[in-house]
Order: structure tokens, then sequence, then C-alpha cells
């Protein structure tokens, strides 16, 4: 009897365990028939895996150039009743490797009234320098001045309606309504002047090396004619030598032209300039 129970019971035991054993070697199988099925990663996959488990501070992060605050200002006293639609100033700006304003020109403008507010916003904004493999540099860089109306943006935090203008007010805006694009400040060809371009003041300046010696060659400089006259934004695209190009850079330092108009209105142009540099 002794045996006898114990032999049932070893196989009642025994058939339990056989039972677990055939169920996790069916779970044992399917999963490993999933996982054969499963494609295997990608080289794309281990270099996303390698770069995010690489620590960023070792990483150089290159940066634009930024304007620290916003370039939001007031639209002026006479242009608030045309009820410009957007009205922004678009400026160049080039700015040194310390943050520090190198030049700026107005490029683009709702009306051309809004440029001389546009500057002195410009002049007082603080800038951050463009970073290039983690060293800070020069850079240009085209930036925006939006303007808003104090009063209506009064008016829509609960204050008063603002009051509807003038007569002459009145005027303004219909005449800028019927022809808005002549108010507009933008680039022009130099064929589209009302004159052709004259230059008035400009003296040739030679660079010499250290050794004394005067390169001969030729270069041509591509710059901006700004609205005031003055050589703006000067850019080497073609050059014998290095020298050539600081004798050119430097004769314009002192180069001037009649401010560029357009339809009566101030504009800019773009030129490029060959000069020839003999014995």
């Amino acid at each position: 009897m002794f045996c006898t129970k114990g032999l049932r019971g070893s196989s009642v035991s025994f058939s339990f365990h056989t039972a677990l054993v055939e169920k996790a070697s069916s779970l044992f199988k399917r999963d490993l028939r999933r996982r054969l099925h499963r494609p295997l990663p990608t080289l794309k996959h281990l270099l996303v895996f390698l770069v995010c488990a690489l620590p960023l501070t070792g990483i150089a992060q290159d940066r634009d150039l930024e304007v620290k605050g916003g370039l939001r200002t007031a639209i002026p006293q006479d242009l608030k009743g045309l009820h410009l639609s957007r009205p922004h100033a678009v400026i160049l700006v080039e700015v040194d490797a310390e943050g520090e304003l190198i030049d700026q020109m107005p490029f683009d403008a709702t009306h051309a009234g809004l440029i001389d507010k546009a500057l002195k916003v410009i002049k007082k904004a603080e800038f951050k320098a463009a970073v290039v493999e983690g060293e800070p540099t020069s850079t240009r860089k085209k930036v925006y001045v939006n303007f808003y109306d104090i009063e209506q943006e009064a008016w829509r935090n609960g204050g008063f309606m603002p009051q509807g203008g003038s007569v002459s007010d009145a005027l303004e805006r219909r005449l800028y309504e019927a022809a808005p694009e002549k108010f507009k400040y933008q680039e022009s060809k130099v064929n589209e002047l009302d004159s052709p371009l004259r230059m008035t003041k400009s003296t040739l300046r030679i660079y010499t090396s250290e050794e004394g010696v005067r390169q001969q060659g030729s270069c041509v400089v591509e710059y901006f004619v700004g609205p005031e006259g003055k050589v703006q934004f000067p850019r080497v695209i073609e050059s014998d030598h290095a020298d050539l190009s600081m004798s050119a850079l430097l004769t314009l330092e002192v180069t001037e032209f009649e401010p560029p108009m357009r339809d009566g209105n101030s504009t800019f142009v773009k030129v490029q300039q060959p000069f020839n540099f003999r014995g």
C-alpha cells in the first residue's frame, strides 16, 4: 500500500510537473519564433543609439545670431492713421564676435516712414554673437522690427476705443490705399533709379605688405549703395590676391555716391565693381 501510494503520488506529481514543463516549452517556442522573425537592428539604429548615449557637454553647439529681447516698438504717430497691415521693417545687420553692432542698413519696410525708428531700435538692441564650431564669429543677418499701435493695444486690453482721426489722416490713408507700393521701402535695380548712379567721392588706396610689396592684378567686389549713398556690406567675390582685396575694401571705405532714388523715394541698390591694380 505504501509503495503503491508512493508510486501513485509520484505518478500524479510527475504528471503535474510534466504539464508545467510542456506549457513553459510551448511559451518558449512561441517567443523564440517571434524573436527570430523580428528584424535585426540596422546600422542607422546603432548610430542613433550611440549618438544619444554620448554626453552633450563635449559637443560644440553652433548658434545663429540672436537678439536679446524683442525688436518691437510703437508705430510713428504720423503713420497711425494709415492703418498699415502688419507694419514692420527688415534691417540687414553685421555683428562682430563680441556681439557689437558693426553696420546696419534698411532692407525692406511696409512704409518708408518706419525706417528711422527701426534703425534707432536696432542701435539700442543687444546682440548675442553667432557661434560656429564652438567659436563666436562675426556674421550678417536680416532682422525684423515689428510695430504696434499703442491705442489699439490699450483698446484690446479694455481701454478706450481709438479715435477715428482727422480729415488729413483720412486723406493720407486714401492716398496710401490707392498705391501702397509707392510708399514701400525696398531694393531697386540700377536701371530702375530716377537717375544713373553717380559716384561723388573716392580715393584709391593701395595696400602694401610688410615687405613693401604691392601686388598687381584685379578683383571684383559686390556691395550695396545704401539710401544715404554710402557703401555697405562689401563682399569680395573674385580676386587674384588677398592684398588686392584689401586695397579694394580700403578704397570703398572712402567711396560715396549720390543717394539712390526711385519714384522720388529712398532706396538701395546692389552693384558689382571690378578693380584693376597695375604698376
